[in-house]
């Protein structure tokens, strides 16, 4: 690209000796062919001989462009290192460095821009206004917003609807550019358009024990990765939720990195314990430093979705929901103050139910989900339903992963990745703003090439203006038998959502159609009366039409305790339960017992009628409930299929599948002779689509009429899972 150069010259007063001196600002800009939303680049050339190029209170260039008579942008600038790859792959250091700006023209036409250097105990020096003209590309769609229309979805600044296909690639422990190029490639084959990228210390993190606090020359290798990895993904048209802190930094006791923290004071720094980093205010300006420098050479980036301020945050020592707050309160007030193309901006937790004082601070834009203990992807469906619920933001399952251990990976126990498929799809239809994101992308995901995974549900989101459609809650979700004469009682099964708390709720209404109310606080630890003030023991509630069985199966066990079942005030089951007995038993010298690994479960008898069932830990330690079920439940009408989706008065997106089928029961018995209903419609002929989610296949298409706001539809018979799409073909189009 042909450069303009300038050249200004400025003449500085110095009061010392009384003469003139002059004093240039050399840069370079990249305005050749420009476009609205393309990367403005300004090379200061000028080496300013500050003693610490990267410490924003001794040095800063700052960049201020204007449109018009509009409120001008101010960016600051920021010092680089280059670097340049060679034909082997190595990575070389090719300059000694300079000052660069970064800006992104969000308006075609006329703008104005100068440059301003401050520098410690000097006067500021600034060059005159000049001017660059920007094009029209309809290309470039710009920044990701929430959208206006409907402020659970995400939408560009053209308007343009944007649904998230996304997956975790969060580092790179081998050749990072080789990898993501494969990676990011393979991904955006199939759909893929969101990716969550951490800063971490072994990645490209720009401030650790070799630089020092707020001194990042030894890091600008880092720095030139995520460039280029952000240049891969504007190329490719995915974008990215870039996680600013991993947990591991400030925690002792997680993941720890802390022994090689830069704020450690062992390594001069400047906090005893990890905690104090969200109370001292020396460490907080500090890290302001480090993040003043990641928006000037970053923010440019309509690649950047948002920025996550920190990855599961109560995994760092001695929490404390305050503390958290206030500290996310200001550092989210300082992000918006300096990002002038205003990326959205949140945060994670480990614990789903993780932490209400967070999730409803103003400026945290979306919510997000983490959770590890799938056990057939459809408890993402309630833990997404209820976070939308509760904080009425935007929502993304941000990681999830599989309960079954190391094993699961290690032993590629499921090298198809149908605990994927039914896992993106379960919760891509929650009013989520897009599907939900795996955890092990290298081992798992690379491993078995199953980035194909998501192009079905990629084509099937294709056409769909969420935010332009009033989608809410499917309103009907259960599937029918044509005639259910010969049909057995169908059992329900709730997994439970396991965290080392005490239970927000205890008490859960299980209703007619087998669906347990606030399901998705089902805690499954049963604390014994060692954690005495942990103990909320779990009430079930329910009519049963017919005598069954409640079963509980546990699969994990800490020391001694006793399982009690209660039915209707009485004790039907009591049992003793020991760590020690189990084959897979470990012993834990630091508290003196043995923890095993168990599955087994405990059952009694239901009579007909209304029931009431409380599962107790009468004595010891804890043991983890991995799910309940209760026999001869359902109506014998209704099939044994878990249905999640959305609809308007005019659409309708419908994931549905048969609850015996999992990675770990891939013959599932056939559901046959089915039907389904959506309710609420507008009258009109709807164009109907039913794909199988695994491969993408049509399986049918065709027109019905709806009949009083209703559209009912006969199924195929299938074994896994169905996918349905329908539209109002008799809607008239507006002119806008």
């Amino acid at each position: 690209m042909k450069k303009i150069i300038f050249v200004l010259v400025f003449i500085i007063l110095t009061s010392i000796n009384s003469f003139l001196l002059a004093v240039s600002i050399d840069f370079e800009i990249n305005t050749k062919n420009v476009s609205v939303y393309d990367l403005i680049e300004i090379d200061i050339k000028d080496n300013f001989k500050a003693k610490n190029n990267y410490d924003y209170s001794t040095i800063n260039i700052k960049g201020y462009f204007k449109y018009g008579e509009e409120t001008i942008k101010e960016v600051d600038g920021f010092y680089i290192k280059d670097f340049q790859v060679s034909e082997t792959g190595d990575i070389i250091e090719k300059s000694s460095g300079k000052f660069k700006i970064r800006f992104t023209p969000d308006k075609t036409g006329k703008w104005s821009y100068k440059i301003k250097v401050f520098t410690v105990k000097k006067e500021p020096i600034e060059t005159k206004w000049n001017v660059f003209y920007c094009k029209r590309d309809d290309k470039n769609n710009g920044f990701i917003r929430v959208s206006k229309t409907d402020d659970l979805f995400m939408e560009f600044d053209n308007k343009k609807p944007f649904y998230a296909i996304g997956m975790n690639l969060c580092w790179s422990t081998g050749d990072v550019l080789k990898d993501y190029e494969r990676w990011l490639t393979r991904f955006n084959e199939n759909g893929g358009n969101f990716i969550r990228l951490w800063m971490a210390n072994w990645f490209v993190g720009i401030e650790w024990k070799e630089t020092g606090i707020g001194n990042y020359e030894q890091r600008q290798k880092q720095a030139f990765l995520l460039d280029k990895i952000l240049e891969m993904c504007h190329k490719k048209n995915i974008y990215v939720m870039l996680c600013l802190v991993p947990h591991g930094e400030f925690s002792k006791k997680t993941n720890s990195n802390w022994d090689d923290n830069p704020y450690n004071l062992k390594n001069d720094g400047l906090l005893k314990e990890p905690s104090e980093f969200f109370t001292d205010m020396v460490a907080r300006t500090a890290f302001k430093n480090r993040l003043r420098y990641i928006i000037a050479r970053w923010g440019y980036s309509p690649n950047i979705f948002s920025w996550e301020i920190f990855n599961e945050v109560e995994w760092t020592d001695n929490y404390n929901t305050e503390n958290i707050s206030k500290w996310h309160e200001d550092i989210i007030s300082y992000i918006k103050k300096l990002d002038v193309n205003k990326h959205l901006i949140s945060t994670s937790y480990a614990n789903p139910n993780m932490d209400d004082a967070v999730w409803k601070l103003k400026d945290i834009n979306f919510t997000q989900t983490h959770f590890y203990g799938i056990k057939d992807g459809t408890e993402l469906y309630e833990l997404s339903k209820e976070k939308i619920k509760k904080f009425s933001k935007p929502h993304i399952t941000g990681e999830f992963g599989m309960d079954a251990g190391e094993d699961f990976v290690k032993n590629n126990m499921d090298p198809q990745g149908i605990s994927l498929i039914n896992s993106i799809w379960a919760g891509a239809f929650t009013l989520s703003f897009g599907s939900p994101m795996p955890w092990n992308w290298d081992d798992y995901i690379d491993k078995n090439d199953l980035f194909t995974i998501f192009k079905p549900l990629s084509d099937f989101v294709k056409n769909i203006n969420f935010q332009k459609e009033d989608l809410y809650e499917l309103i009907q979700r259960y599937v029918f038998y044509k005639d259910a004469g010969d049909k057995i009682p169908g059992s329900v099964i709730f997994y439970t959502k396991s965290a080392w708390e005490k239970p927000k709720k205890n008490k859960f209404i299980i209703n007619a159609y087998g669906e347990m109310v606030d399901g998705s606080l089902f805690n499954g630890f049963i604390y014994g009366d060692v954690h005495e003030e942990m103990k909320n023991s779990p009430v079930f509630v329910m009519k049963n039409i017919r005598p069954g069985k409640f079963i509980v199966k546990i699969n994990k066990i800490s020391s001694n305790n006793v399982l009690v079942i209660n039915l209707n005030g009485k004790d039907e089951l009591i049992k003793e339960l020991k760590a020690e007995n189990y084959s897979s038993k470990k012993f834990f010298p630091e508290w003196n017992i043995y923890q095993a690994d168990m599955s087994e479960e405990f059952s009694i008898d239901l009579p007909e009628g209304d029931n009431e069932v409380i599962i107790d830990n009468s004595k010891g330690d804890w043991f983890m409930i991995e799910y309940i079920k209760i026999t001869n439940f359902l109506n014998p009408a209704i099939a044994p299929v878990f249905v999640t989706g959305m609809q308007g008065t005019d659409t309708a997106y419908i994931w549905m599948k048969n609850t015996d089928y999992s990675w770990k029961n891939k013959n599932a018995s056939e559901i046959k002779d089915t039907y389904f209903e959506i309710k609420s419609l507008n009258d009109g002929r709807y164009l109907y689509t039913i794909i199988n989610p695994e491969s993408g296949e049509k399986i049918s298409e065709g027109e019905k009429l709806t009949i009083n706001g209703e559209l009912k539809l006969d199924l195929p018979a299938f074994n896994n899972s169905l996918a349905i799409k329908i539209k109002n073909l008799t809607v008239k189009k507006t002119k806008k």
